[in-house]
C-alpha cells in the first residue's frame, strides 16, 4: 500500500479567474463570494446558488494551459484541482463519495472543480516529522516526512484529506491505478508513504526553486510538457484516422 499527493502537474500550465470589466454584477459578487469561501481556513464553499465563474489563461508570457484530463487553477491547494468531464464520468465511483464537483466557465471546455470532503484518520501523528502548528491542535504547519497506519488506509476512501493537513489531498493506489488504467492525463502523483519503506523526505526548502536546483526543475517541466503535446497530437492524429477507416 502506498500514499500519494494528488494534483494537476504544473508543467501544463495554470488558469485563473477571468475577472473581466464585462463580467456582469450578479457575477462579480458571485467571484467575492468565491474568493471569500476559498480564502476561509476552515469553511468549504456552499453548492446552493452556486454560480459558476469563469476562468481562463493568466499572463501572456505564462504557458496555455494544456486542456488535459487534470489541470491546475490557481487557488488553494485544496480547490485548485480542475477535472475534465472524461476524468468526472471515469472516476466517478471514487470521487463522489468522498467530495464533490463545483463547476466553472472555461470557454469550449466542460470542467469542474473537484472538492475533496473525505477527511480520513489514516495519518499516525507520532510518526510525522515536522512542526506542529501552534494555533490549531492536531495540525501541522510543515510535514518533512507523513507516517500512516496500514490498517486504516486498508479501508480507507480512495481519496481522501487527514486532519494534520486537510488542504492536501492524498490518495493509494486504488485511485492512481484507476487513473492509470482510464488512460487519464495531467494528473502528478508525489510519493508520500509506501508500507515497505515508510515515509519519503520532503523537500520544503525554498532552494529547491532557485539556482541549479531550479533550472532543473524548469527543464524536466519543458521536457514533460513536450512530451504531452506529442501525445496530444498523435491522439489528434488518431482521431481524424478513424472516421476515414469506418
Amino acid at each position: 500500500m502506498n500514499v500519494y499527493r494528488v494534483d494537476a502537474d504544473l508543467a501544463y500550465g495554470t488558469l485563473v479567474f477571468a475577472h473581466s470589466p464585462k463580467t456582469q454584477s450578479g457575477e462579480e459578487a458571485q467571484l467575492r463570494i468565491w474568493n471569500k469561501e476559498f480564502s476561509d481556513w476552515d469553511h468549504h464553499c456552499e453548492t446552493v446558488g452556486w454560480l459558476a465563474p469563469p476562468i481562463g489563461y493568466g499572463t501572456r508570457n505564462q504557458a496555455r494551459a494544456l486542456p488535459l484530463d487534470a489541470v491546475r487553477l490557481a487557488l488553494g491547494p485544496e480547490h485548485n484541482l480542475l477535472l475534465s468531464a472524461r476524468a468526472r464520468a471515469l472516476l466517478s465511483p471514487l470521487l463522489l463519495p468522498n467530495g464533490r464537483f463545483l463547476p466553472v466557465r472555461w470557454e469550449g471546455h466542460d470542467y469542474a472543480i473537484f472538492e475533496c470532503t473525505a477527511l480520513a484518520d489514516v495519518a499516525d501523528p507520532g510518526g510525522i516529522e515536522g512542526e506542529r502548528s501552534e494555533y490549531r491542535p492536531g495540525c501541522w504547519t510543515r510535514v518533512d516526512r507523513w507516517s500512516f497506519h496500514p490498517d486504516r488506509l486498508a479501508t480507507a476512501p480512495a481519496i481522501f484529506t487527514v486532519p494534520q493537513d486537510p488542504f492536501i489531498r492524498m490518495c493509494t493506489d486504488v485511485f492512481r491505478d484507476a487513473v492509470a488504467a482510464h488512460d487519464l492525463l495531467g494528473f502528478a502523483f508525489k510519493p508520500l508513504w509506501s508500507e515497505a519503506d515508510g515515509g519519503v523526505l520532503i523537500d520544503n526548502s525554498p532552494g529547491q526553486f532557485m539556482g541549479e536546483a531550479g533550472r532543473q526543475m524548469a527543464i524536466a517541466a519543458k521536457e514533460r510538457r513536450r512530451a504531452m503535446l506529442a501525445i496530444l497530437k498523435a491522439r489528434e492524429r488518431q482521431a481524424r484516422i478513424k472516421p476515414q477507416q469506418s
